[in-house]
Parts: C-alpha cells; structure tokens; sequence
C-alpha cells in the first residue's frame, strides 16, 4: 500500500492483538503511520479500535496534535486496561487520521524486538500478568504530551515466520520535539524524547512480561486433561443453576486446529455426562449423512470426527443408533460482543444425539455411563471457532441454558459470550495442535498449523513427540527465541 499511495500519504492501521509484524510493516510505517491494536482478547473492542483509527474531522479538530508512529517491540504481550475503555479514550488515533488527511502530521517510526515467541498466556486481557503490564502501558501513554497512543501486540506463536511474537507500538506527536511531561510522569525530562521511549518500553516491557515468562509464574488457566474436565461436568451435573462452559482451547479452529478432536467427546460418554451440548465437530461428511436422512431419522451406524488426523485429538468415534435432532445450512449472525450483528456460516449442519450407548467398546468411566451418557453435538462442514452463542443457538441448539454442560472448540474468545451464561469455566486439553509451552501433558502427535488465514504457517511435518511450543518444528523464526530457546537472554540495553 505504501508503494501505490507513495510517503506523503497518511496510512491508518488497525491491528489484530495477535499480529506478527515484520520489518516490511514498520518501514512502510516510518512515516505518516498511525498504529492501533485492539487491546482486548476476546477481542471485543474491535468495532472501538476502528473509530479509533477514522474518526471524523470534526473529532479531530478538538485536539491540537501532529502524529507519528513509534514503534517499540515487545518482550511478550496482552491487555491494555484491566478497566473498561471509554470511547473518549479510543477516539484519539482517529483524530490523528483527520489531521493526516490535512498535511499537519510528520511521522516516525522506531522498533525493539524481545526473544519471544509470544505474550504471555498468549495475550489474554482479563486476568494475568498482562492486566498489570497494560495498565502501566497506559498510564505511560497519558505520562507525556507527545504520546497518543501505545499498542501492545501478542503475536500468533503458531507460525514460523521471522519476526513471529510480541511487539509494543507507541504512536506520538513528532512536533513537540522537547520533553513535556505531565505531572506525575515517571519519564525524565533531561533525556531527549526519542531516548526516554526507548529506555521506558524495553524496561516497561521486559519487566512486565520478560522476567516472569516462566509458566510457573505467569499461567493463568488451569488446563484440564478430558478426563478431569468430564468428571468436573459430571460432578456439577444437576447441580448448578447454569452450565459448565468447557473450552476446548487445543482443538481451537482460531490457532489454526482442525477442529474435529473427539477426545473431548469421548471422556463425556464414557463419565455418563447425560445433559451436554458439544460444539462443533467439523465433519462434513457425517454433516451430509445427517442432512440425507433428515430431523426425526436415526442413523444406525456413523464414524464421527477424527478425520483429518487422528493424532491430533482423537481418532473418528464409531457410533450407532444416533438420533438426527435437526439439520440445517449452519448460517447464523453474531448476536454476541465480537462481530455483532455479521452474518456467518458454519456450512451444512446437524444436531446429531450421542448417547454413550452409541458408542462402541466404550470404557465407562463410572458405573452406568453406558446408559446415562447423552451428549448433543453440532456438527459443521465448515472449521469455525465456536466464539459466539447463536453458532450454536442459530442451529439447532436454542435453550442452551437448559444444558449442564456447554463444550465448545475456543481458547479464549468464547468467554466473551458464553461466561455470562456459565457457572464456571474451565480449559481442557483434548492433544490437538494448538497447545501452550507452559501445559506439559504427553500426546504422540505431529505438528502443522492448518489455519487458511496465514501463508506462514508450520508446514506438515512427521514429528512424534510430546507437543508444547518448544517442540513445534520452527525454521524460519529468529534465534534465540523463549520458549524454544530456554537460555534466551534479552537485555534493556539490547537494539
């Protein structure tokens, strides 16, 4: 973009929190740039993060500024304000847009990498070390007259690309060339502008989110095995006045996962789970059997999920005597915080009820599961992530409160819609490709991020090893990198 509109005209950009950003990106930056990432995971404030970045003129005339974008790398990743963000504090990038549109801008780029392959719990804004960091990214922000904005970026860890993980971007005013703190600012007013934002975003950076990267000290969820997540449901089973909402966050389409894990499943029939909703298993196959037979049949014998690879999260699950509860084309439109009001599709659907009678050689895990188990899974033809209650709702499954047990293939988006309506909510590890370094558990599997949206992703590789992030096949990202190299050193000093 920056070739076809040439230097002089003002670029705006709004950035996914999970972004990996090359130096292409920050060059074509370096001047008339203005960068704004959205500061929530689940990201809810994406609509918010726009206005921020095209506000109307008007808006832009109640402040006096010139901007340039500052960019400054980051030692890992996540959330902006543990309290809610006023539109008022949105609106600033945007202006900074109206006034590019007049010529009253000149801009700069500047940038920093730490050795990281991520942020830590890979950028989650609700809880964690990130809420602490990204409220003092703030209030380093409102410190100084020349700075508009600071953008904190996690990056996407499943990707093998050169400058995969966290970076930090401050936009500023390049006209006010001298110091001008405000009060209570923490800057020095001796040290020249550029200076003071380098020193301030390393050491901001590498001691919020550097200095505690071991997963003993920054590890938010408790990720739970199949087998304690179904006994969890199974123990609340009747018990609560709302559901247990369970995320699948391995088998998370969002990371680049199939999508049609069956561990999950599997451990809720054998425990006896007798009033869940799963969603989704992407099947398309087993989709179109369902649609064949229509709402009201009964299929006598059905292989479910597992197809892609059954390494990854479990091999197809042999089935019979499966009730088809309803079928369907699989459109729905986001009725939650994310994409409100889009319409979407899942592709061709079912509502297939999975007794744990229908499963073959089931090994039930308490005794009667055989008869009591009843789980009422979404299959799609489409790999999408379950981010939003009307997938589900849309399709099939409209009283989702009814249930004991909401499963859903997510790993951090789908609170955003589904944790108002839970009792509780817990992540599982179904052994499917997108695991965290910090969870441990052994699962023979092979690597390769299927995910359609990103050309970077780890190429299919047969690799049979007890996967975390340390053991994905990496070629291309820059070394040393935490957590692939655990001796990895990053120092404020560094460029």
């Amino acid at each position: 973009m920056r070739d076809i509109v040439g230097p002089d005209t003002p670029i705006a950009v709004t950035l996914d929190l999970h972004a990996n950003l090359g130096d292409l990106f920050f060059a074509a930056l370096q001047t008339n740039g203005i960068v704004v990432s959205y500061v929530t995971y689940p990201h809810v404030d994406m609509r918010a993060r726009g206005v921020e970045a095209g506000e109307d003129d008007a808006a832009a005339a109640a402040r006096d500024v010139a901007p340039v974008a500052l960019v400054a790398p980051v030692a890992a990743v996540a959330r902006v304000v543990a309290a809610p963000v006023a539109l008022a504090d949105v609106s600033h990038a945007a202006m900074l847009l109206g006034r590019a549109m007049r010529n009253e801008i000149a801009a700069e780029v500047h940038f920093v990498r730490a050795p990281m392959l991520s942020g830590l719990d890979q950028g989650r804004t609700d809880a964690g070390p990130s809420v602490a960091l990204m409220r003092a990214a703030k209030e380093l922000e409102q410190g100084f007259e020349a700075f508009l904005n600071v953008s904190i970026n996690a990056g996407f860890p499943w990707c093998d690309f050169e400058f995969t993980g966290p970076t930090a971007v401050l936009t500023l005013d390049a006209s006010r060339t001298a110091p001008q703190r405000k009060p209570g600012s923490n800057l020095l007013e001796a040290v020249p502008l550029r200076e003071q934002i380098q020193t301030s975003l390393k050491k901001l950076l590498r001691e919020g989110w550097w200095l505690p990267r071991a997963p003993q000290t920054h590890v938010v969820n408790r990720f739970y095995t199949v087998v304690e997540a179904a006994a969890r449901a199974k123990e609340l089973e009747g018990g609560a006045t709302a559901p247990l909402v369970i995320g699948d966050f391995s088998d998370n389409p969002g990371a680049g996962s199939y999508g049609d894990a069956t561990n999950l499943l599997r451990a809720l029939l054998e425990a006896g789970c007798a009033n869940a909703a799963f969603g989704c298993v992407r099947d398309a196959e087993a989709a179109a059997a369902a649609g064949a037979a229509g709402a009201g049949a009964v299929l006598p014998s059905l292989a479910l999920g597992g197809k892609t690879d059954a390494r990854f999260g479990g091999a197809p699950l042999p089935l019979r005597n499966v009730e088809v509860l309803s079928v369907g084309d699989g459109s729905f439109v986001h009725s939650g915080p994310m994409f409100t009001g889009m319409a979407a599709t899942i592709g061709a659907c079912a509502v297939l009820r999975v007794r744990s009678s229908s499963l073959g050689g089931l090994a039930a895990a308490v005794d009667g599961a055989e008869d009591a188990g009843c789980v009422d899974v979404l299959v799609a033809s489409e790999n999408v992530q379950v981010l939003d209650k009307a997938i589900m709702m849309d399709n099939g499954l409209p009283e989702l409160g009814s249930y004991s047990t909401i499963v859903v293939k997510s790993m951090q988006h789908f609170r955003g819609a589904f944790e108002p309506i839970a009792a509780e909510v817990l992540v599982a590890d179904s052994g499917a490709l997108s695991r965290s370094e910090s969870y441990s558990s052994c699962w023979c599997c092979c690597y390769w991020c299927a995910c359609c949206c990103c050309s970077c992703c780890l190429p299919s590789r047969a690799l049979s090893s007890c996967l975390t992030l340390p053991t994905f096949p990496f070629e291309n990202v820059r070394r040393p990198c935490y957590p692939i190299d655990a001796d990895a050193e990053w120092n404020v000093s560094e460029d």
